[in-house]
């Protein structure tokens, strides 16, 4: 069940992301869900990250310090990041969803190389999924 979660992912229903929780928490995988309700702005964004993650006081909400602190995971062999509500990210200029989108991704391909999972998961709509795969590279 792990290896459905490497990389990043868009799903329409909850439902799904709920099962594919339950079966990666059996395997040892740590999961994080942020819910996007209300979230417009890229500090938003970047609060509702630093908040669900638990990250220290000196996270700075930008994506330079985004991209330190999801590098510095300790424990488990993997995570799995839920974003739930993902269309709410449309409201923001394209740039900070490419930006976000390629963190996520080259953090993905940094924990392949160390030989742990990490996944992302947005559960959103059809125009969500084709905003991220337009979106340009940062």
């Amino acid at each position: 069940m792990a290896g459905l979660i490497k990389g990043i992912q868009v799903i329409g229903a909850t439902s799904i992301a709920n099962d594919i929780q339950d079966a990666v928490s059996r395997e040892g995988i740590y999961v994080w869900r942020i819910n996007l309700s209300g979230v417009t702005s890229k500090a938003g964004l970047m609060n509702a990250i630093g908040k669900a993650l638990s990250f220290p006081d000196y996270y700075s909400c930008n994506w330079d310090s985004l991209e330190e602190f999801l590098r510095d995971f300790n424990e488990g062999e993997g995570w799995l990041i839920v974003f739930d509500q993902a269309d709410n990210l449309l409201a923001l200029p394209r740039q900070d969803l490419a930006t976000l989108e390629s963190i996520l991704s080259d953090t993905a391909n940094f924990w392949s190389a160390e030989g742990r999972i990490f996944g992302v998961l947005f559960v959103g709509s059809p125009s969500f999924s084709d905003a991220l795969s337009l979106a340009p590279a940062r």
